[in-house]
């Protein structure tokens, strides 16, 4: 949704939300909804790929399967996972559509051009078109239809996805998948049997996932999005490994925000009652006006002049004023509204001078100040101390003057004359009112019009939003438009290969009835904004009725079966795991999947209910809501105050000049803190807060003595280097705190030693205990809780289990017990033998032998590495050169990266198979009697080298221009003859062929193999399955402990102490990481931290 900087806003206001995804303790979720076209976008557009290259469709659709499986593992969710595509959009979403979809065609040509010019694209190759991501086109029908052979394939393979049921929205189903998501919730929460605790994820980048999440006034709910970085992205980025940790997501925590916004508005005296679930419908609508997809946002709220905070403060001055809330369950009261707005049009000069100067500045007209301004900007009203009343009079007369004189020049410069008219600014009023109504209601009721629109490009200013309530606002509900309805009013001609060539020629065919609607060129009003995507392209709106009656005069016989299959709308199907049931599916997509013989899936239409009684959704809780959930983050655990300062709050990398809501940790006056923590010492606690990780506290100390028992003999005194370096710790505690987290602990320097929870373990016998980290940590006792106020049934210890319990019959095991020769194979649960036996039918494998240890040996010894300064000698260059190129190095004009980027030092990062670290053992130096430190050293491969050479002998004027300049950003003029821009567009091409350019970097800490050797392990692992028998066979009276079974409730490794090497063959215990339980392997790296 079209809300710039919004997200930013948010996390600097309410730093507490955010939280990053680890390997280790996160939420458990019953309900998983996935925006799709959030993840197509990523798929497409992400890291890995480059917008100035062809992407087939068949990679674009991998990269989809590939991101869904990494984000429902990350999610797990018990009951529900939604996937959800967009289907046509209401009218008033179109306008937008429209916007996006021609600047993209229009940023895709210069690509295009720029690639073909560069060299890195031939004339007759094509780049992705991401207008193709609209429903309707073959893409999208394509995708749709793998995407149910993908559900099939993961239901029958994954343990993960056969614990829930999967509902399916493809594109053939009308309305955007947010809000096809948000109904889905309303409607279900409406109708009797719903559990008032049902936990929610919704993965998705848009803002207005936020505002949906927040609308359904479901507590246990959070947001799943990639990790945003802002910044100017360096040009020695890496191109990391991918992870299944999730290290690069995280959780925004709607459950916090609520309890954020409820801290802050409750402070508010509200004469008519605080409710909080209306505050958060009021917040919602006030966002509406800083930005939406369906109308423009007023001119005098923009994020970047700190109109939103503005907004909320004369929001919360206004409350007191008030009769009640201004919202309601998605209508608006439009007296009260126009008392908000006639506040908003107090600052809204200032704000309109604050972006003419902006505008000045970008046409370098810097520090003019106009007359009748002060610093700021703001109309000046200068009156004397012994002015007489007269004089203020005209002073005042002035300003309103020049206010009036604004606002003329606003819709002058927007609309020439048009506006003029008093009855023609009236009906922009009128619009504009209807459209935050249609807004609200679309975002707490669904859609109350498909066919309504804003027709304009801008909206008009606050103070001409005068006698509201005389504007009524009734919607006609109508249809949704046809997919290829939608398709010709929002594509570009660019895009018309995505479209049947009969609708194509309607774009272009000069005697089209409606080619007024498709302009080739066309201008683009940035409307004082900064980035590319925010300005706004000067096309036609769409005429709805010209349109459909210029597709409706087209013979039917223009399109194909096929076509007229796409050109209609669809239902929503459900995907379920049937042990009893099996079916053969074909594949869809065979270059990627083999067909499924035997399937278990069952396939179903879904069945939503409607919302009973009046089909109105309420704004209410549940009757049987508790909070906090188990395993979610709250704030009330600990004793805290909360108030707006500017504290320079820094979550992305730069201070915040905005206000942040503080969390104050309030000290109890009745218990030292040290007396408090030696009472903890030896019993489990919680840290981490608001997030909440259970730990087990080791000792305390409070910058003098260290207590590891509660005893006054136990203490331990500490050094002045200790009690120095425990002073340095707390302050940095305390520093960080504030800064990344506005929270205030104090200056209690008293810290708690702890062991963090990791997860559960399981004995032979079964039972199940509680496992500590083996090192421990430090947390500031402020941040510590004695206990849960709920407790997470997750991690419940038990007792041994029986055998019917932990392996039902039909269980898939893999054996793990004597002999050996049955280790590692695997089986199904036939029956139960006793109390701690059962009997099981095994699929024995051949040997398969070594072959992955013996290929590793092989190109082991093959393999030539040679140290830095051999490298450079070999080459005749220094050793500063050498590590210049080899990493990353820019050269002017244009500062271009010209290296390698086969290591980067500083980030500890390498590219496997061509650089590698090795330490030189310390040493003693005799005539000195010195020990010296053991010593990092860079080595090049042999690979890596013949690149160097190569790269000499092409280009040998880089080098020397890296001999004789040693600056930052090395200037090429003074070194090449001839255009130096074509010469570093040949060296960039140069490198962009090479191997090494599109392999991933991995921490100079791993052990990985070289892309060589994986290619050889590939190919023995392929004549291995070829010639591989299997034998079935049955073993009675197995001990359970010999048992192995997918996605157990407590996580345990068998192997847990062994270490691996690469090449090992090894067989995939895990249930939730998209490989099929009991697959087999080879290791071809090892990272630090076990995995």
């Amino acid at each position: 949704m079209g809300v710039p900087k919004f997200y930013r806003w948010l996390s600097e206001r309410y730093p507490l939300i955010n939280q990053a995804i680890h390997d280790g303790i996160r939420p458990e979720f019953d309900c998983m909804y996935l925006d799709m076209n959030g993840i197509i976008h990523v798929a497409t557009h992400g890291p890995g790929t480059d917008p100035s290259k062809p992407l087939s469709e068949s990679v674009a659709i991998a990269n989809v399967f590939k991101y869904i499986d990494k984000v429902v593992r990350l999610g797990r969710p018990k009951r529900l996972l939604y996937m959800c595509l967009d289907g046509v959009a209401p009218r008033a979403k179109m306008n937008q559509q429209r916007q996006r979809r021609f600047r993209a065609a229009q940023e895709r040509a210069q690509i295009r051009e720029d690639a073909i010019r560069n060299g890195d694209l031939s004339e007759d190759a094509e780049l992705f078109d991401s207008n193709c991501i609209t429903p309707g086109t073959t893409f999208m029908a394509h995708l749709t239809k793998h995407l149910q052979f993908f559900i099939r394939k993961k239901i029958e393979e994954d343990p993960l996805w056969q614990q829930f049921t999967v509902l399916f929205s493809g594109h053939e189903v009308p309305g955007e998948a947010e809000h096809k998501i948000a109904r889905y919730i309303r409607n279900m929460k409406s109708n009797d049997g719903y559990d008032g605790n049902t936990r929610h994820l919704l993965y998705g980048l848009d803002a207005d996932l936020i505002f949906l999440s927040l609308a359904t006034h479901e507590p246990h709910f959070a947001l799943l999005r990639e990790e945003v970085v802002f910044g100017i992205k360096k040009f020695n980025d890496a191109r990391p490994t991918s992870s299944s940790s999730g290290d690069d997501f995280q959780l925004l925590d709607i459950s916090i925000l609520r309890e954020c916004l409820e801290y802050e508005f409750r402070q508010v005296d509200i004469p008519f009652g605080f409710d909080l679930q209306r505050v958060i419908d009021d917040w919602i609508f006030l966002a509406f006006f800083v930005g939406n997809d369906f109308v423009p946002h007023l001119p005098s709220m923009d994020i970047h002049h700190g109109c939103l905070d503005r907004l909320v403060q004369v929001y919360k001055s206004l409350l007191p004023k008030l009769t009640g809330y201004i919202t309601d369950s998605g209508s608006i009261d439009f007296e009260r509204l126009e008392l908000l707005i006639h506040r908003m049009a107090d600052f809204e000069d200032e704000v309109l001078e604050m972006e003419k100067d902006d505008r000045e500045k970008h046409d370098k007209r810097r520090g003019k100040k106009k007359n009748g301004q002060d610093a700021n900007g703001n109309a000046a009203v200068e009156v004397e101390d012994e002015s007489d009343p007269e004089d203020l009079q005209i002073a005042l007369q002035n300003l309103q003057f020049e206010e009036e004189s604004l606002a003329d020049e606003y819709y002058q410069e927007k609309w020439g004359h048009e506006m003029d008219d008093p009855e023609a600014r009236d009906a922009l009023c009128r619009s504009y009112v209807e459209g935050l109504q249609w807004v609200l209601h679309y975002y707490y009721q669904g859609t109350p019009s498909w066919e309504w629109y804003y027709p304009y490009f801008y909206a008009p200013l606050a103070s001409s939003l005068k006698g509201l309530s005389r504007y009524k606002t009734t919607f006609r509900l109508g249809e949704p438009f046809l997919p290829f309805e939608q398709l010709l009013g929002v594509l570009p001609p660019a895009s018309g290969p995505l479209i049947p060539r009969a609708l194509a020629d309607l774009m272009t065919r000069p005697d089209s009835p409606i080619i007024d609607f498709y302009p080739t060129q066309f201008e683009v009003d940035m409307n004082g904004k900064r980035n590319d995507w925010e300005g706004i392209a000067m096309i036609p709106f769409v005429d709805q009725h010209r349109l459909i009656e210029a597709i409706r005069a087209l013979p039917p016989s223009v399109f194909s079966e096929e076509e007229r299959q796409r050109n209609s709308h669809g239902i929503e199907i459900t995907f379920s795991y049937d042990p009893n049931f099996c079916d053969f599916v074909p594949s869809t997509i065979s270059e990627i999947f083999t067909s499924i013989t035997k399937s278990h899936c069952r396939v179903e239409k879904a069945v939503t209910p409607e919302i009973p009684g009046d089909g109105v959704y309420r704004s209410r809780l549940c009757a049987d809501l508790v909070i906090p959930a188990p395993s979610f983050p709250h704030l009330s655990i600990l004793n805290i105050t909360m108030a707006l300062a500017p504290v320079g709050v820094n979550v992305f990398g730069r201070e915040s000049k905005r206000d942040s809501l503080v969390a104050t940790i309030v000290p109890d006056p009745t218990t030292p803190s040290l007396r408090k923590g030696r009472a903890m010492i030896g019993k489990p606690c919680v840290v981490d807060w608001p997030f909440l990780r259970d730990a087990m506290v080791v000792a305390v100390s409070d910058g003098t003595a260290r207590y590891e028992k509660d005893a006054d003999e136990a203490a331990v005194q500490l050094s002045q280097a200790e009690v120095l370096q425990h002073q340095r710790d707390a302050a940095n505690d305390r520093m960080k705190m504030l800064s990344a987290r506005a929270v205030d602990i104090g200056d209690d320097r008293t810290r708690l030693e702890v062991r963090l929870f990791t997860g559960m373990g399981r004995a032979a016998s079964g039972s199940v205990h509680k496992v500590w980290s083996d090192t421990s940590t430090f947390v500031p006792i402020q941040l510590v809780a004695s206990r849960r106020q709920v407790r997470d049934p997750r991690f419940k210890t038990s007792g041994a289990l029986s055998i019917k319990d932990a392996f039902p019959l039909g269980c898939p095991v893999v054996f793990v017990g004597t002999p050996p020769s049955y280790y590692g194979a695997g089986g199904t649960v036939l029956s139960h033998d006793s109390m701690r036996t059962a009997t099981i039918q095994l699929n024995i494998l051949d040997k398969e032998g070594a072959f992955g240890s013996q290929i590793c040996e092989q190109m082991h010894a093959k393999d030539k590495w040679l140290q830095s300064f051999k490298i450079a000698k070999a080459l005749s260059i220094s050793t500063n050169t050498l590590g210049k190129i080899s990493s990353g190095q820019l050269v002017a004009p244009g500062k271009v990266n010209i290296g390698l980027n086969f290591k980067f030092p500083r980030r500890q990062l390498m590219v496997p198979g061509y650089t590698r670290i090795v330490t030189q053992p310390a040493r003693l130096v005799s005539y000195s009697n010195v020990v010296t430190e053991p010593q990092a050293l860079w080595e090049y491969s042999s690979a890596a080298f013949r690149i160097l050479q190569s790269y000499v002998n092409e280009f040998p004027e880089i080098f020397t221009a890296l001999e004789e300049n040693h600056e930052r950003v090395v200037d090429l003029r003074p070194f090449v003859q001839g255009d130096v821009r074509d010469y570093i567009d040949r060296v960039s091409k140069w490198l962009k062929s090479l191997p090494s350019s599109r392999l991933p970097m991995v921490p100079c800490s791993s052990k990985v193999l070289s892309p060589d050797c994986i290619a050889a392990i590939e190919e023995a692992q392929l004549q291995c399955s070829r010639s591989t028998t299997v034998n079935e066979m049955q073993l009675q009276n197995v001990p359970m402990e010999f048992l192995y079974k997918p996605a157990p409730r407590v996580q345990w490794s068998p192997t847990e102490k062994v270490s691996y090497s690469l090449g090992d063959r090894v067989l995939f215990l895990g249930g939730h990481h998209g490989v099929p339980f009991g697959s087999r392997g080879n290791i071809i790296g090892i990272h630090s931290g076990g995995s």
